[in-house]
């Protein structure tokens, strides 16, 4: 019992030394190379990732086909990371989807819960997403991560909110849009057709008319731009405030007043104008049963002229596809609204682990020239060039089919006016497309979003009256004053039409309230 206390006095002794020669070994390393102890960095952190921590890993999920134009894909993958993980400590992981079933593929990823960050969303299928809760808020994580995103879209980002949330961030691209004829140069020269006299769809009855006259019988000047599409389908002065199911007149510059389309003059109107057009021989008699869209049917020379929805560059584009020189001449002012703006968006699924790094990633996605060249066009020298004319083309020897990574989807790479051009664009088509963007028109309900799930058999029950009728009275095959419109507009209200009318209505005029 007497040594005990000694004991505890040699052990408390031992204890000390102990201590001692380990804060002295850990002062010796703080000055000893290749230690653990950060070094002075002027950078801020939040732009400069530390690169001792493990990089973080998201996928994108691209809508693209799996095809020889994508072959490159894994080498896009490895450039992408050279950036990304330099920049923001991110490694990227592609995964190429086809559009025909990207939305069931995307599906099948959420509900099995599998490895999904950033996912491709359009204004079709953007609220079923919100509504079915597999799209992540983005406000704090925009605010945090995303200046470059702020910077680039400016308020048009606001304008994809849902219940004053944001999940998705448009694409730089057309944001606003207007509606325009589309001709062959050949046959518009060949006919003396005077181009400054077209400003709207009723100036088009002189021209196809003397086209019609001048090709014979079996041409029929006017075709569909895709099939399955009616022509008034692209002649829109409305905002569609969505499903086209409940309107504002006038692109909703004027008033908030939800009316029904097809009840109007305005419609009646129209409609009888293309009645007319079919029945003088200006519209393809197949153009309700047609597989064929414009590009092979003007390319076969079976038409002169389309309608389409519109944008700066377009005449360059369908020149392209057509394979002869196209006229694009608008029929509508530009005008923004949310189905315009929310046309191609990215958002971050709910399933992500790693919802900053991909936040991150989307910001260099509207920012960093380097990586929006590189999805936009592929590698330099492999995929693309830069020529002395300061536009990029297809390095010698390699052409569409050869290049590895073709996916002609600038639109949908984040910003793309941080991309060079491609040959055959207009030199200032990113300043045209700016211009409109900024000066256009802008609905009265441009951010509001209609969420449909209260009238949902309603709405399917409209749209099944709708693939009845639309086709036959919007392409001209039957006569408006037969009674026909009268029996669609009675059939939809039978099928609820009303109910969707005062829904659409009244959250319009809360969503107003609370702007």
């Amino acid at each position: 019992m007497i040594k005990k206390p000694g004991f505890r006095r040699i052990f408390t002794c031992i204890l000390t030394v102990l201590m001692l020669m380990v804060l002295v070994t850990g002062c010796g390393n703080s000055t000893t190379p290749g230690t653990d102890v950060p070094q002075t960095n002027t950078n801020d952190p939040a732009d400069t990732p530390d690169k001792q921590e493990k990089p973080a890993e998201i996928v994108m999920a691209l809508c693209a086909d799996n095809s020889p134009r994508t072959a490159d894909a894994p080498l896009i993958e490895d450039a992408i990371n050279d950036i990304t993980l330099d920049k923001i400590n991110t490694k990227v992981s592609l995964q190429l989807f086809p559009y025909s079933s990207y939305d069931q593929q995307i599906t099948l990823m959420l509900s099995g819960n599998e490895p999904l960050d950033l996912i491709f969303v359009n204004n079709s299928n953007y609220s079923s997403y919100v509504s079915r809760n597999q799209l992540i808020e983005l406000d704090d994580l925009i605010d945090q991560y995303g200046s470059g995103i702020r910077e680039a879209l400016g308020d048009y980002l606001d304008a994809t909110a849902i219940d004053g949330k944001l999940y998705i961030v448009p694409t730089i691209r057309d944001l606003a849009k207007c509606y325009a004829v589309n001709m062959r140069k050949d046959l518009t020269d060949k006919y003396n057709i005077d181009t400054n006299a077209i400003k709207d769809i009723y100036d088009l009855t002189p021209v196809l008319k003397k086209v019609k006259e001048g090709e014979g019988e079996n041409f029929y000047p006017l075709v569909t731009a895709a099939s399955g599409r009616s022509i008034l389908s692209y002649y829109v002065t409305y905002d569609p405030l969505g499903d086209a199911i409940g309107v504002l007149l006038n692109d909703g510059l004027d008033n908030t007043n939800v009316v029904l389309y097809e009840e109007t003059e305005e419609y009646r109107d129209l409609v009888k104008l293309v009645h007319d057009w079919y029945e003088a021989g200006y519209i393809m008699r197949d153009i309700t049963t047609t597989q064929e869209g414009y590009s092979s049917l003007l390319k076969a020379g079976k038409g002169y002229a389309y309608l389409n929805g519109a944008k700066a560059g377009y005449a360059e584009q369908a020149t392209r596809n057509v394979g002869a020189p196209i006229l694009t001449l608008p029929l509508t002012p530009y005008i923004a609204n949310t189905a315009s703006v929310t046309q191609v968006n990215w958002g971050i699924s709910v399933t992500s682990k790693a919802p900053d790094a991909a936040t991150k990633y989307l910001n260099l996605m509207y920012s960093d020239k380097d990586l929006v060249t590189l999805l936009c066009w592929g590698i330099e020298d492999k995929h693309y060039k830069i020529y002395e004319d300061g536009f990029a083309y297809y390095p010698e020897g390699v052409d569409v089919d050869s290049s590895g990574w073709t996916l002609n989807m600038g639109y949908a790479m984040g910003n793309q006016f941080l991309s060079p051009l491609w040959r055959g664009e207009q030199p200032d088509l990113w300043e045209q497309m700016k211009n409109d963007n900024e000066t256009a028109g802008r609905s009265k309900a441009l951010g509001f979003t209609f969420n449909s799930e209260s009238v949902k058999t309603e709405l399917a029950a409209v749209n099944s009256v709708r693939s009845q009728y639309r086709m036959l009275i919007e392409c001209g095959l039957s006569d408006p004053d037969s009674g026909i419109i009268e029996e669609y507009v009675a059939k939809m209200k039978e099928a609820g039409v009303d109910k969707i009318l005062a829904e659409k209505q009244a959250q319009l005029d809360a969503w107003l309230a609370n702007k």
